[in-house]
């Protein structure tokens, strides 16, 4: 009994150990727009060797700290937003559908007449992340991470914006 006993201890204290590790190791995600005083939402690689990130103050709730969406490169930013981070929580929204084996997780702003959609999709271990923007109700344009690059959108992301409804878009996976 004592054998089982210890055997269990050793083996939560060593899975403990590797958890902290891995997301040790995670906690930088490469490629991203982020800068090392920020988290992580979401980054990855996409087309022409650009980058998509939502980036966030380490510490970031409805009322305080920011979001923050970049599209481009480091040290050329070519889409930020919002531009004044005051109160920019309040412009992203989040919703989420379960699935079997996964769940589909959409991250949406407004900017200049274009609807941005920051999504992550999850089904039985596979993923796939992306954005892309619509107009009017078409969609302009769709960014998918690259293989391999693929972030999941972080903790922050399903609790901090606000909820709404979920919307199944037919274009993404």
């Amino acid at each position: 009994m004592r054998f089982v006993v210890r055997l269990i201890a050793l083996t939560a204290a060593f899975a403990g150990t590797v958890a902290g590790a891995t997301r040790a190791q995670n906690s930088r995600i490469e490629p991203t727009l982020c800068r090392p005083d920020e988290q992580i939402i979401l980054s990855c690689g996409v087309a022409r060797q650009k980058i998509v990130s939502v980036c966030a103050t380490k510490q970031v709730s409805k009322t305080s700290g920011y979001f923050q969406y970049r599209f481009g490169k480091p040290g050329k930013v070519e889409l930020q937003y919002p531009a004044d981070l005051k109160n920019s929580v309040e412009k992203f929204r989040f919703s989420s559908a379960a699935h079997s084996g996964g769940g589909r997780y959409h991250l949406r702003f407004t900017n200049d007449g274009y609807e941005y959609i920051v999504y992550d999709t999850e089904t039985r271990g596979d993923g796939q992340a992306g954005v892309f923007a619509r107009k009017d109700g078409k969609i302009a344009s769709h960014l998918r991470c690259r293989a391999g690059e693929n972030s999941h959108l972080s903790h922050d992301a399903f609790y901090v914006p606000d909820r709404e409804p979920f919307e199944e878009i037919d274009a993404l996976p």
